[in-house]
């Protein structure tokens, strides 16, 4: 039953832990700021590896478009072309999220232009095994893309091949800019079997001591108390029913807030918004105050979306509660007293 409890108490924490992850405290909006002023800086001084890594961490923890195609521009200023060609990818589909136009576009050309001059790399697996994990500089690879040619940085990279029962295997190749390079996995080695040792058995008891042979005593036991029984499963269907219904309240209030997220974003296209009796936001370029209901919307949108997938684990951690609560009635509490005849004397014995 407690472990019951504290499953349903973790699962609890971490739906509100990922509902509150839906907006950035403003201790992250300082640090990011900080990051991203620091790696403006570098990257004026023209220090590109130590640049790239303060607008990432920035990125993680206050994401923005301008970010985003700052970090582009640094990795390709630093030769990860890759890299570059990946995040520009990235700041295009936010920018056209948030509906910037010429950010947009500003991404998009510069992925384009970056595309030809990409290095790639191929990984082929000779002979598949069970178990097989492939891995480029410590990232899986999944087994999809086995024999693609995937974009990488330029230099050097690390590819390793493990499976259980297998000797492990591992090779790195240089890829130079531009060029496309390929590896290819042989057959594993079977890995030698080894037994281990039985373990040492216990050692052998002494010989008990010869006694006299009597007659066992009968014991006498005296109840002190008796209880009645108790019904099993209380404490886990009442935690059930609260979970479900704490479930469903906290469904019902992101359900609510879809709709004002709705109402937000209708507000962008009502003609009675703009200035002349026009809409705020016509085929998606929108005023000031447009991009600022849209930007609410989806806010609010993802707040709603958080604490309505958290209600529902709640409230399936509640049915599975009260499924698998125990029936029947638990052993009742019971107090005596025994005493026993022993060759010198005798023992009293409590139990209950």
């Amino acid at each position: 039953m407690k472990r019951v409890a504290a499953l349903l108490a973790l699962m609890v924490a971490l739906a509100c832990a990922r509902t509150s992850l839906a907006q950035t405290s403003a201790g992250d909006k300082a640090t990011a700021q900080a990051l991203y002023d620091e790696g403006k800086r570098l990257m004026d001084a023209g220090q590109f590896a130590q640049a790239c890594p303060k607008f990432a961490d920035s990125e993680k923890l206050d994401p923005g478009v301008g970010t985003l195609l700052n970090l582009g521009v640094c990795y390709e200023k630093n030769g990860q072309t890759a890299s570059a060609w990946a995040t520009y990818k990235e700041a295009a589909s936010a920018a056209a999220n948030a509906g910037e136009a010429a950010r947009e576009k500003y991404a998009r050309d510069h992925a384009a232009a970056l595309e030809p001059t990409l290095a790639k790399m191929s990984v082929t697996v000779v002979t598949p095994v069970d178990g097989l994990e492939v891995r480029r500089d410590g990232v899986l690879i999944p087994a999809a893309s086995f024999g693609l040619a995937l974009p990488v940085d330029p230099g050097d990279h690390t590819v390793t091949a493990n499976a259980d029962r297998y000797k492990p295997w591992s090779t790195t190749v240089t890829v130079a800019k531009s060029a496309s390079t390929s590896v290819t996995i042989p057959a594993l080695e079977p890995a030698p079997v080894t037994t281990p040792p039985p373990p040492p058995g216990p050692p052998a008891a002494p010989a008990p001591a010869p006694q006299q042979q009597t007659a066992p005593a009968q014991p006498q036991t005296v109840i002190i108390y008796q209880g009645e029984p108790q019904k099993r499963g209380g404490a886990q269907r009442f935690w059930g029913i609260f979970s479900i219904v704490t479930g469903g309240v906290a469904m019902g209030t992101g359900t609510v807030f879809g709709f004002v997220a709705k109402g937000q974003w209708s507000k962008s296209n009502d003609p009675n918004q703009g200035p002349n009796g026009t809409p705020e936001c016509v085929n998606d370029v929108c005023t000031q105050d447009g991009y600022q209901h849209r930007q609410d919307a989806q806010n609010i949108a993802n707040i709603a979306q958080w604490v309505f997938v958290g209600g529902a684990v709640v409230a399936a951690g509640g049915i599975v509660l009260l499924v698998t609560a125990p029936s029947g009635y638990e052993q009742p509490a019971r107090a005596a007293l025994t005493l026993s005849p022993t060759p010198g004397g005798a023992m009293l014995r409590g139990t209950w």
